[in-house]
């Protein structure tokens, strides 16, 4: 009868314990997707501050040729 209630408990026990493991396995692929996005967001970024750069070159060039036109 001990041996029973044991299998019981053990195997209430697991019952608890699987849902746990089953969100983790869902969620994997989810954290994967999301550092995929934070991967791209970051060349992003990368790429629109070094457009910015060129773009205040840019603007610093025209600025200065604006002031020789009006000399």
């Amino acid at each position: 009868m001990k041996m029973k209630s044991f299998v019981l408990l053990a195997g209430l026990g697991l019952l608890f314990c699987l849902p746990d493991v089953t969100q983790a396995t869902e969620t994997t692929p989810q954290i994967k997707a999301q550092e995929s996005t934070i991967v791209a967001l970051e060349k992003q970024v990368t790429e629109n501050q070094n457009q910015q750069v060129t773009l205040e070159e840019e603007n610093k060039t025209l600025n200065s040729e604006q002031e020789i036109i009006e000399k």
